[in-house]
């Protein structure tokens, strides 16, 4: 294993290469730092991410980002990366259901929060048995909505 400083400037340099867009050259930073780290939890993440942006493996992105969460369940930004490994995979339901994991975690996540608003999750009707658009769904929400 390296020394902490190394770790960190590699985590830093892959993390700017893929908010730069660079994906492929995050993959490559990514990996070294899975080697050197001992598969952590950061760098399987990180990696899984990085993957998907690049449209890889995205099966060994999912891989990458459960394992993750698996060795650190309590990282809410582990749950937004494999949100987003979901989203580009094209499955919808499972990104949100890792989001909503991801919120139990971290209820006030602001990366998780507008993930779920941008992938448009409505919230369950107040009254499941009528219609969303039933006047009395819309009043009861209404008041629901105002507490």
């Amino acid at each position: 294993m390296e020394s902490p400083e190394e770790l960190k400037t590699l985590l830093s340099k892959g993390l700017a290469l893929l908010k730069s867009g660079n994906n492929v050259d995050a993959i490559f930073s990514f990996e070294e730092l899975l080697i050197k780290s001992e598969r952590s939890a950061v760098s399987l993440s990180c990696l899984g991410l990085a993957m998907a942006r690049a449209r890889l493996d995205l099966r060994a992105a999912v891989l990458h980002c459960s394992e993750a969460i698996k060795k650190s369940p309590k990282k809410a930004d582990f749950y937004l990366s494999l949100g987003e490994v979901y989203q580009t995979q094209g499955d919808k339901k499972s990104a949100i259901e890792t989001l909503q994991k991801g919120l139990k975690v971290d209820r006030r996540h602001k990366g998780l929060r507008r993930k779920i608003k941008a992938l448009g999750v409505r919230k369950k009707n107040a009254i499941p048995f009528l219609s969303r658009s039933n006047i009395l769904n819309k009043f009861v929400g209404g008041l629901l909505r105002e507490k």
